[in-house]
């Protein structure tokens, strides 16, 4: 396995509750800083992605102790959702495919 050298933050989002509706916000939820591996998205992936109408980014590895069945990271400044999650073979890693999203969706 590569080095070890991409900084992501894992979320867990806590609903709010604002005029009487429940929302999120990313921006403002708890994060935990992690390092793992980044990596391209293989075409067989993103053509069944995309029959599914998503569009995966990338897959990030982490180590296994450093997931908390987050569902949303940052990295570079941007948010993702995780929206695929494969063990790997051994169980100490995990491997997420990542989904942008949209600047409107995070602070809402």
């Amino acid at each position: 396995m590569a080095q070890w050298k991409d900084v992501v933050y894992l979320i867990n989002p806590t609903p709010v509750k604002i005029n009487g509706v429940y929302t999120t916000d990313l921006a403002t939820s708890s994060q935990r800083k992690c390092v793992g591996n980044h990596q391209g998205i293989s075409m067989k992936e993103f053509y069944e992605a995309a029959a599914l109408q998503l569009r995966p980014e990338f897959k990030v590895t982490l180590r296994r102790r450093d997931y908390q069945d987050e569902a949303y990271l940052k990295w570079n400044g941007a948010y993702f959702k995780l929206i695929r999650v494969t063990n790997s073979e051994n169980e100490e890693f995990v491997t997420f495919t990542c989904l942008r999203l949209p600047s409107s969706i995070v602070n809402s």
